[in-house]
């Protein structure tokens, strides 16, 4: 018997299948998709100057494109005419093919392999987190549609949205937030990753 299985692990694939192929990127996320034995896929989420959720997991654009700078200080559309040229799994080969996907990109990719989307927040806003937790709930659970409307809304309220938002009806885990340590201070807490 698969030992993973055996002792009721699972196995993800970090920022994609980074080991051979560049970190959060599509064609690592894509590629991650196609290995059975992956049960889900990990991304870290960042936002642009103009609101955009993209799939990055430094807060700068130095150590992966052949652009400068911090992803919040640039527009989604500066993004894109930038290449991805280094990081975990890069090789030259993959010189001026690649640029920065997208969270909902990601999660379409999560979608179309059936995988478990696997959210890393890092430094974001209390717009950030309540865009991604939107993102996720169109996609993978149920909306809940008074939380925009309500002007009692607190960061700590987000915490419970994301905990609203681990399973499935039945049980079944459907997506995972990791919360990094700035994205925590706006929610009151840090949650790990939660397992079938």
């Amino acid at each position: 018997p698969n030992l993973f299985s055996l002792y009721g692990f699972s196995l993800q694939a970090h920022r994609g299948f980074s080991s051979e192929y560049p970190e959060n990127t599509l064609l690592s996320f894509f590629e991650a998709g196609k290995i059975s034995q992956f049960k889900g896929i990990e991304t870290d989420v960042q936002m642009t100057k103009d609101g955009v959720l993209v799939c990055m997991h430094d807060k700068t654009i130095d150590r992966t494109t052949n652009g400068t700078g911090a992803i919040s200080d640039h527009t989604y559309a500066e993004l894109m005419e930038l290449w991805i040229d280094g990081g975990t799994g890069w090789r030259d080969v993959y010189e001026g093919q690649l640029r920065i996907p997208t969270f909902e990109q990601f999660l379409e990719v999560c979608r179309q392999y059936n995988k478990i989307p696997y959210v890393e927040l890092k430094s974001l806003t209390k717009e950030g987190i309540n865009k991604t937790i939107d993102m996720i709930g169109k996609d993978y659970a149920r909306q809940n549609k008074d939380r925009e409307e309500d002007e009692d809304y607190s960061p700590n309220h987000a915490l419970e949205d994301i905990i609203d938002y681990e399973y499935s009806m039945d049980g079944k885990l459907l997506v995972s937030l990791i919360i990094g340590r700035e994205v925590a201070k706006h929610i009151g807490g840090i949650a790990v990753a939660y397992y079938e």
